[in-house]
């Protein structure tokens, strides 16, 4: 037991043992491969058509007393295509309900009227 107590000694001062607090946790903050990805998106400022697009548009407009909008002058060429605003994309969609929901006039019936 003499020999057992000085090598129990030896043994546990070779050993170090640290005790420390525990680290806050910072609060974790769930995030996706994505996070830090910031998508342009490209600014646009209508569509682009081709020119039997524009040949019916100005048909259209025609077609309905030469009813143009200020927005006509906005439309640009961008290469083989036009660029055209979003107000005269609508505009254009209207004419064509215009034209679908038209009611004829009617014509006088003679036998009707003497």
């Amino acid at each position: 037991m003499r020999v057992l107590f000085p090598l129990t000694i030896v043994i546990l001062a070779a050993c170090t043992v640290t005790v420390r607090p525990l680290a806050k946790n910072s609060p974790h903050h769930a995030t996706g491969y994505h996070a830090n990805v910031h998508k342009a998106k490209a600014k646009t400022d209508g569509q682009l058509v081709d020119s039997d697009w524009i040949s019916n548009y100005r048909k259209l407009e025609k077609d309905h007393g030469d009813y143009i909008i200020s927005e006509d002058k906005k439309i640009a060429a961008h290469g083989a295509k036009f660029l055209v605003p979003e107000s005269v994309i609508e505009h254009y969609q209207d004419l064509i309900r215009a034209k679908q929901s038209a009611t004829p006039t009617p014509t006088p019936d003679p036998e009707l009227n003497p």
